[in-house]
């Protein structure tokens, strides 16, 4: 077995520190990612994420980003990991046409109630960085570190194969296993832009 380590995980933690060190000199009381191929399509969308914070009472809230493909999947996934002989990895992504099943901002029980239902006690929501809201207010944030995590594993067929967690859906499992509650949400409308131009206000 062989591992890695990624950069992007250091990049985005250079930013979680400078946003701790800034809490000795301002009143710093969130931490707010924006990834650069994200754009939220009103004027208004700080405070919307603040407001649904505020109301699903959590300390994490990310806003579900569609991949960028024409899947219709998303970056919000469930926790299949430890299930009938699963890699401790494993997932399955949340598609644009069950997120809007969902109530507009749901947490990891509402998720596995429509996908999997009886799948949903003590699992994680696998959520996406590309624009998260962190309550900076509360004492596990200290604790917290982003980690992406590779390795090459040989199959019981004897091939080889590449497996990853990545740095969000990392945190989604370390926010589950520490009791920090975490929901997703589809208020604030965004386009996911890369080859093509996808939102995630729509079924596709």
């Amino acid at each position: 077995r062989v591992k890695c380590q990624s950069l992007l995980a250091h990049c985005f933690n250079e930013l979680w520190c400078e946003a701790l060190n800034l809490r000795k000199k301002y009143d710093v009381t969130h931490f707010l990612m924006l990834h650069a191929d994200v754009g939220p399509q009103t004027g208004d969308w700080v405070q919307v994420m603040l407001r649904e914070m505020a109301l699903a009472r959590v300390d994490v809230l990310s806003a579900v980003v569609p991949i960028k493909n024409e899947t219709g999947a998303t970056s919000t996934a469930l926790d299949l990991s430890g299930e009938h002989g699963r890699h401790r990895w494993a997932h399955r992504r949340l598609t644009m046409r069950e997120v809007m099943r969902l109530p507009p901002t749901f947490t990891a029980k509402d998720a596995y109630d429509l996908c999997l239902p009886g799948w949903g006690h003590k699992r994680a929501l696998l959520i996406n960085t590309g624009l998260l809201l962190v309550d900076f207010r509360k004492p596990w944030v200290e604790r917290f570190c982003f980690t992406v995590n590779d390795e090459v594993i040989r199959r019981e067929d004897g091939d080889f194969e590449a497996k990853s967690e990545s740095e969000d859906w990392y945190m989604g499992r370390w926010l589950q296993q520490n009791g920090i509650p975490v929901a997703a949400t589809r208020k604030v409308p965004l386009e996911h832009v890369g080859r093509g131009v996808f939102r995630n206000d729509g079924d596709l």
